[in-house]
């Protein structure tokens, strides 16, 4: 009887850890948001843009940089990017996972020695991994797909003043 109880609690363990957890965040809504992608540019002579992504065309990119109080509707031609690095949606952050998983190990007694590296590598796995879900770099999405994750996906409409745009 005991090892059926042993069997029959390892087995609901084993499904436990197979299932999705119900926290993990709703990535489907991204899109719905008013505001272009958080974009990082880095120019030919390596000096950094960053900023929100207002506006992508063929051969230029039109981003809204702010430095405290002030921002600035920056325009960077095509032939002057080295790089770019783009995020679209918050990263669900699972930092809290690694020393919470890490303790919970203290209850396995002499295994300890075994899962405590293996809850440690699979935590810090899967938070660093989480960090890049919801980015691209260039060799990912390409120079005309930017567009899809501007503020003005279309260009910025005649009616409205690009200085105007906060």
């Amino acid at each position: 009887m005991k090892k059926i109880l042993a069997t029959f609690t390892l087995l609901l363990f084993l499904l436990a850890s197979c299932s999705t957890p119900k926290y993990l965040p709703d990535m489907g809504n991204y899109w719905k948001g008013s505001h272009g992608a958080y974009i990082k540019v880095t120019k030919n002579d390596y000096s950094i843009v960053k900023g929100e992504l207002i506006e992508a065309k063929n051969d230029n990119l039109r981003i809204l940089t702010s430095k405290k109080d002030t921002t600035k509707l920056m325009n960077i031609e095509k032939k002057d990017i080295k790089r770019y690095w783009i995020k679209y949606a918050k990263s669900p952050q699972y930092g809290w996972t690694i020393p919470v998983y890490a303790l919970s190990t203290i209850s396995h007694g002499f295994f300890l020695v075994i899962t405590l590296p293996v809850n440690l590598i699979a935590t810090i796995a899967i938070t660093s991994s989480s960090n890049k879900n919801s980015s691209f770099n260039q060799k990912h999405l390409a120079f005309s797909d930017l567009k899809m994750y501007a503020r003005f996906p279309q260009g910025i409409p005649e009616n409205i003043d690009p200085s105007q745009i906060k």
